[in-house]
């Protein structure tokens, strides 16, 4: 069987795609970019990772064994019931866009 990483993330370019697809193929995932949603959900039952922000995705995904947020705050992930896995583990890109934040302050003060 397969494992599967879906990346449910609509603002990657063509080169981001490629090189998560290149990593994840790298180490034995196959990659799913879903289009929307229905594909997203359809996908789910086989994914053992998921990136992405959607709360539907984690209660349809019984093999899920990590979900990555691309977002600091985590806390609409925190309670079981959004699991269909309850030992998956969860992450977030807490402190990812420090920098980036802080540059866009600066400029725009």
């Amino acid at each position: 069987m397969t494992r599967t990483l879906i990346v449910d993330i609509p603002l990657l370019t063509a080169a981001h795609r490629e090189a998560i697809g290149e990593a994840a193929r790298a180490r034995g995932f196959a990659v799913v970019f879903p289009a929307n949603e229905a594909e997203a959900l359809a996908a789910a039952g086989r994914a053992e990772i998921l990136f992405g922000a959607s709360l539907s995705l984690p209660k349809a995904a019984p093999n899920l064994k990590w979900l990555c947020v691309p977002s600091a705050g985590a806390e609409p992930y925190l309670p079981t019931e959004v699991y269909a896995n309850p030992d998956a583990v969860l992450t977030n890109s807490s402190g990812a866009y420090g920098v980036t934040i802080a540059e866009h302050t600066v400029m725009v003060a």
